[in-house]
């Protein structure tokens, strides 16, 4: 489970979007449906999501210092490959292009609420 210190970061993503909470994740990890790495001061939660043609992980939440949060990615790569994965995707703000330099831009997400 996710590291006590981590929790008040995590919980700020989560906020942000609202499609999970922390009970949901525990569920979900346990069912083996989301996977957790994290290191000192940084975590992500990915998803593996097949589709009839590949296979990708989706990082769903990341959390903690940058250069931390960064340092996951290599295993969180190695993952994906070992789970027959072509491809690694996420949805953040495009200041991630700037970190991230191998990876690409592919398109925009948009968003709209049915809540009112």
């Amino acid at each position: 489970m996710i590291s006590e210190h981590l929790k008040d970061q995590v919980q700020k993503a989560l906020d942000y979007d609202k499609a999970f909470d922390f009970s949901d994740i525990n569920k979900l990890v346990e069912k083996g449906k989301l996977k957790i790495f994290q290191n000192k001061d940084g975590v992500l939660i990915t998803h593996l999501v097949p589709y009839p043609k590949k296979k990708i992980l989706s990082i769903l939440l990341g959390a903690g210092t940058l250069d931390k949060v960064l340092s996951l990615v290599p295993k969180v790569e190695d993952y994906a490959k070992e789970n027959g994965c072509t491809e690694l995707i996420f949805a953040g703000r495009k200041g991630w292009e700037k970190v991230l330099p191998d990876w690409k831009f592919k398109n925009i997400m948009m968003k709209k609420s049915l809540n009112g």
